[in-house]
């Protein structure tokens, strides 16, 4: 009898290990996948280090490489150039007359339309280096977007803002007026296309040119003349 329960134990000892074994061997079966979001690989295999042969989650990412997986991937990184453009803006003087104006190099993106991003730059205002060069305006950061279009035909550049009127109160005073019109045009006839220029508010250049306290002119590189009809 005794002979016979040892050989029952013999017998039970190899039906727990088979079963272990078998656990084992359907555990360490991997599978993989993309997790519930799609995001990262999910690799699921036997902890063979583990006593009881429990499930470990492996996850690998982009550029890594999962246990188990010796291959790798080289992630590559793209950099495109962009091209500049180098212009200039024209600021009055803090010391000079109403009129005079320096002028202060921008550098744009090529790919941009030159005049539109010309006059945006503009109207943003000086730097707070080029002020320190002694750079003034009455644009600034608060008109930064009020450049509507800037377009040129036949050698007439068409300049359309913002209602610009409730932003610069007092460029309707007689050196307000110069100051502003001598930082457009000067901007305006770095361009050699521009032969003459026009500025409007919201599509009317009455609109502009009484704000200024003027009738509505086109402005050429020697002075002023009717705007055409």
């Amino acid at each position: 009898m005794m002979l016979s329960r040892q050989r029952f134990g013999f017998a039970s000892t190899l039906l727990v290990v088979g079963v272990m074994i078998s656990g084992c061997a359907v555990a360490s079966e991997e599978k993989s996948g993309q997790g519930a979001d799609g995001v990262p690989d999910v690799t699921v295999q036997c902890a063979q280090d583990a006593a009881d042969c429990e499930d470990s989650v492996v996850t690998s990412t982009p550029g890594t490489t999962a246990r188990g997986d010796t291959s790798t991937t080289d992630a590559t990184t793209t950099t495109q150039a962009v091209e500049l453009e180098m212009v200039s803006v024209a600021f009055t003087t803090r010391d000079g007359q109403c009129d005079d104006v320096l002028m202060f190099e921008r550098e744009i993106d090529a790919s941009r339309d030159l005049l539109f991003a010309t006059f945006e730059s503009l109207v943003a205002g000086p730097t707070a280096q080029e002020a320190a060069s002694g750079a003034t305006s009455h644009f600034s950061t608060a008109t930064a977007d009020a450049v509507v279009s800037a377009t040129v035909e036949q050698g007439l550049l068409v300049v359309d803002f913002e209602d610009l009127r409730s932003t610069i109160p007092n460029a309707s005073t007689s050196c307000g007026s110069m100051a502003l019109l001598a930082q457009l045009n000067a901007t305006a006839f770095q361009f050699d296309e521009v032969e003459r220029v026009r500025y409007e508010i919201e599509g009317s250049c009455d609109t502009f040119s009484n704000w200024l306290e003027r009738e509505c002119m086109e402005y050429t590189r020697d002075g002023a003349q009717p705007a055409q009809p």
